[in-house]
């Protein structure tokens, strides 16, 4: 993994969140997460401050299981006027909407991450969690957590980059 100056790893979200971590956001239902998320996505791929903590510019990957690919279309113009960035700008932003199409936990890795170069992407956007979370699974269950904690934690290793789970 890239060092940052003082030995630590490389800031994504200076005070928040490095290379190689993890960063989960956790809200009730219909809350707004996704639209945050789409402002988080926008301003890490410009390496803009976002909620007043700045962002190194990184390559961003999005990937949405809950979303039409039509709905994120449209929300990302929604997004970026809202926060007077042009939609053209947004060149290190990927999306991959994957409703209808659901990937586990299990399945992602060998069909996505184990297929993505090394520091193609500074970050990883999972939205939403519960959805990648194999059959069978319960949340609650602490040790299936922390085997898929360090499926994700594995990932961030092997790609030199941060995941945010939703």
């Amino acid at each position: 993994l890239k060092e940052h100056k003082n030995g630590l790893r490389r800031p994504i979200i200076h005070g928040l969140l490095r290379s190689g971590e993890t960063m989960n956001i956790i809200a009730p239902p219909k809350t707004g997460k996704s639209w945050m998320v789409l402002n988080l996505a926008i301003n890490a791929s410009l390496g803009q401050p976002w909620l007043n903590f700045q962002c190194d510019q990184s390559r961003v990957l999005l990937i949405d299981n809950e979303l039409h690919g039509e709905t994120t279309a449209s929300r990302l113009p929604e997004v970026c006027r809202a926060l007077g960035v042009d939609p053209g700008e947004l060149s290190d932003l990927d999306t991959l909407n994957l409703r209808g199409n659901l990937i586990d936990f299990n399945k992602i890795g060998p069909l996505l991450f184990d297929t993505i170069e090394k520091n193609k992407y500074g970050m990883v956007i999972l939205d939403a969690f519960y959805r990648f979370i194999c059959a069978g699974i319960s949340e609650n269950d602490n040790g299936a957590m922390a085997n898929v904690y360090n499926m994700v934690d594995g990932w961030s290793q092997k790609l030199d980059c941060c995941f945010v789970l939703i």
